[in-house]
């Protein structure tokens, strides 16, 4: 019977709640003090895991001063065990809370919803949000998937290939063709769904499609999403779509509603990195003014190299203003059409993969000294006017994004800025003409 006796199964205990910690601190020096802080916060939220202690009448204060990160040394150990009368635990031991501390995968899951799941972007950007590319490879994700009716069996095929690709991050899939459902409680919401404009429709047609869709899917999200959710609009026309959704959701905030040209933005990236024959991550600060359409304005003016010898400015490594103002900027403008051209299918991948950039740099913040295109909603800066969402350079920190102020505009940038801004408010008065 001594296997059963007081004595023995304090040592079992003792050895579970630091024994086996001490070890890891040893043989894993790199995530030790990690391990050991965690020990510490479960340990004082926990008292009764100090069982072995408090039945022998030494203070859990004086055990967890004993092993704090700075006093290790275990002749540093309580010497006060003693066999007194047992007292009882104030809170009913949970060996599991001990796990799911130190358990690298315990942050909270993020809902993301995807609207056109089961289309083109849709099926290249599942993957890329399960496998960590858009949040980081440390946060779980929850997919939600939302589609229209007529693509239900397409969307459940989705859900089985995410089911089968065994993500380690994917904690959970939503498929639907309901938009309660698919909005309900999501952090972040791309919008990838929309009314493509087809052989013999007007703009005014397309407009009112698309309308209609974003009015019903903004009353969905300002009534299910989760508080502060941050929403990307990537279909067609992306800026008016996003504007519209501003309008039917007005307890989201102006600044968590966005549209995406970090697309066009990542292509005049490419073109300065093909032209230079450098790689394209030493390519930064280009900018895309304006509308997600051919009269965005890609800008070179503050984009810089990094060369051997430092930051360069593009132009003076390029030295060719007639291609940077002239066939640059129409082949940026045109990079769409030149896809679909050559694929007879719009760009996915590209467009998946700058999803996923926008939202990254949105959430986990832009690099120092780096900014990155957004449309946004418009305050006025550069004499743009209030109440657009317009694409300028932003940079993010803690989950904002702020407009770069101070650049300077010359002449030829001004009336491009101006003249995309034009447009915009062109579509903006066909999209509440559509309302009413």
């Amino acid at each position: 019977m001594s296997s059963e006796s007081p004595s023995f199964l304090y040592s079992i205990a003792f050895f579970v709640a630091f024994a086996i910690p001490e070890a890891l601190n040893i043989l894993l020096p790199a995530f030790g003090d990690a391990v050991t802080q965690r020990r510490v916060k479960v340990e004082r939220a926990y008292p009764p895991l100090l069982l072995p202690v408090i039945v022998t009448g030494v203070t859990v204060e004086k055990v967890t001063s004993s092993i704090s990160p700075i006093n290790r040394d275990r002749s540093e150990l309580p010497k006060a065990i003693t066999h007194e009368p047992p007292q009882k635990p104030q809170i009913p031991i949970h060996f599991p809370a001990i796990i799911d501390d130190l358990d690298p995968m315990a942050k909270e899951p993020v809902r993301v919803l995807v609207t056109g799941a089961a289309g083109q972007i849709g099926y290249a950007l599942v993957p890329m949000i399960a496998r960590g590319i858009m949040l980081g490879a440390d946060q779980p994700v929850i997919l939600h998937m939302l589609d229209i009716p007529p693509a239900a069996e397409a969307l459940n095929g989705v859900k089985m290939e995410l089911i089968d690709a065994a993500f380690p991050l994917l904690k959970g899939v939503v498929a639907t063709t309901d938009a309660v459902e698919g909005c309900t409680g999501v952090n972040v919401a791309v919008m990838v769904g929309g009314f493509p404009r087809k052989e013999g429709m007007e703009r005014k047609d397309v407009m009112t499609k698309n309308v209609s869709i974003y009015k019903s899917q903004a009353t969905a999200l300002e009534k299910h999403a989760a508080p502060n959710c941050k929403v990307l609009v990537v279909a067609n026309p992306a800026n008016t779509n996003a504007l519209i959704l501003k309008e039917f959701a007005p307890s989201i905030p102006e600044k968590n509603i966005t549209c995406l040209t970090r697309l066009d933005h990542n292509r005049a990236l490419g073109q300065i990195s093909e032209r230079l024959s450098v790689p394209v991550s030493d390519v930064k600060n280009v900018i895309i003014w304006g509308n997600h359409s051919s009269s965005q304005y890609p800008d070179v003016n503050h984009a810089k190299v990094q060369t051997s010898a430092g930051e360069k400015p593009v132009r003076e490594l390029v030295k060719n203003d007639e291609y940077l103002n002239g066939e640059f900027i129409t082949t940026v403008q045109q990079r769409g059409a030149a896809i679909i051209k050559a694929r007879k299918l719009s760009s996915a991948l590209s467009a998946a993969s700058s999803a996923c950039d926008h939202i990254r740099d949105w959430v986990l913040g832009t690099p120092e000294g780096t900014f990155v295109s957004m449309g946004v909603y418009s305050d006025g800066s550069y004499d743009v006017p209030a109440g657009l969402i317009y694409s300028f350079p932003v940079t993010c920190r803690n989950g904002e994004w702020s407009i770069v102020q101070g650049l300077p505009i010359d002449e030829m940038s001004r009336k491009k800025m101006d003249l995309t801004a034009e447009e915009l408010k062109e579509e903006k008065d066909l999209a509440y003409s559509c309302l009413s």
